[in-house]
């Protein structure tokens, strides 16, 4: 059991206990990560706020047996605007759903994750053949 460092792109969290929630993020070096981050439904978290969906983040993780504790996070990208637009939130939903689904069946994948990361960067700056 160590410290690691890693990044990723927030998939999704989900509450864990009282007051922790288990956030999944897609890894260029790990592929699909389930990890825990303890305390972060408390009103006076240090990195709640940091840990949202389509966030893309750096972290210091400590491995556990079953999930990795997240003990440090800094974000990279936020990408504000995805969340002001329904139809950019709607994209990026589907994608971080089929990365989601697709990352359970792949190992680690840098050119998967660089691959949603130009697709995410491409919704913030309205490309607009991302929409068809």
């Amino acid at each position: 059991m160590a410290i690691r460092h890693d990044s990723g792109i927030v998939l999704r969290s989900y509450p864990f206990g009282e007051a922790d929630r288990v956030v999944v993020l897609l890894s260029p070096h790990h592929g699909k990560l389930r990890t825990v981050a303890k305390g972060v439904r408390k009103t006076l978290s240090r990195f709640g706020g940091r840990l949202e969906p389509f966030t893309h983040v750096e972290l210091v993780l400590y491995e556990g047996r079953n999930l990795d504790t997240i003990t440090q996070v800094e974000v990279v990208a936020a990408f504000p605007r995805l969340r002001d637009d329904l139809d950019k939130l709607n994209a990026a939903s589907l994608m971080v759903e089929a990365a989601n689904t697709c990352a359970s069946f792949f190992s680690a994948s840098s050119t998967f994750l660089k691959s949603m990361f130009d697709i995410s960067v491409g919704i913030k700056d309205d490309y607009s053949f991302y929409f068809g």
